[in-house]
């Protein structure tokens, strides 16, 4: 028999308390079903159906684009504040949460070698087991023009095989040095594609 594993408190849109989020692994090791359990522990609710597939993970990763939305609200209303520093932190545990999905591990503040020979950190990356880079994500403040802080980064040797700017009004996805996708932060499905590119 296959345990339930990682127990999450979720809330609704407006606030309210839903329950708890568990995840069952397969036989594989694949993500098989979600199940919800209520505020009492004798309701529950099936968020994906059973065997493997997409549709768990969707689901799961429009759960954690609703929580990450859910935590940039707060933060701006109680930090009064859309400072990179502040509202930054919303994002990278939406990474964290969609790279745990994956198998990947998020690192903030990651170190890279880069093409000028110096020294410089991203905001995070997500690595596989072995420490080796999946993808690499970079905030900027919402004030800044994200498409010349882009260039600049670029300019000082930053990653352009899979990275992600955002800054909390927009993301923005370049691979192998071209950009292959742009969208609100608040479009649910856009964000859930930029996120699987």
């Amino acid at each position: 028999m296959r345990a339930w594993v990682l127990g999450r408190a979720v809330r609704t849109a407006a606030g309210g308390r839903v329950g708890i989020l568990f995840l069952r692994r397969g036989v594989d090791g694949k993500r098989v079903e979600v199940l919800a359990v209520g505020p009492s522990a004798s309701v529950g609710y099936r968020l994906a159906p059973t065997g493997p597939g997409e549709a768990g993970e969707k689901r799961m990763s429009q759960v954690l684009i609703n929580q990450y939305l859910g935590e940039l609200d707060r933060l701006k209303k109680v930090g009064g504040t859309h400072r990179e520093s502040v509202v930054r932190e919303a994002f990278k545990d939406l990474l964290k949460g969609w790279g745990k999905q994956h198998d990947l591990t998020f690192i903030p503040e990651y170190k890279l070698d880069s093409a000028t020979k110096d020294t410089r950190f991203v905001d995070g990356a997500l690595l596989h087991e072995l420490r080796v880079p999946f993808g690499y994500w970079e905030a900027k403040d919402a004030k800044d023009d994200i498409d010349e802080e882009i260039a600049f980064k670029f300019k000082r040797g930053y990653p352009q095989d899979n990275i992600i700017f955002e800054d909390s009004t927009q993301a923005v996805l370049i691979q192998y040095r071209q950009e292959v996708m742009r969208c609100g932060v608040t479009d649910v499905k856009a964000l859930d594609k930029l996120l699987k590119l």
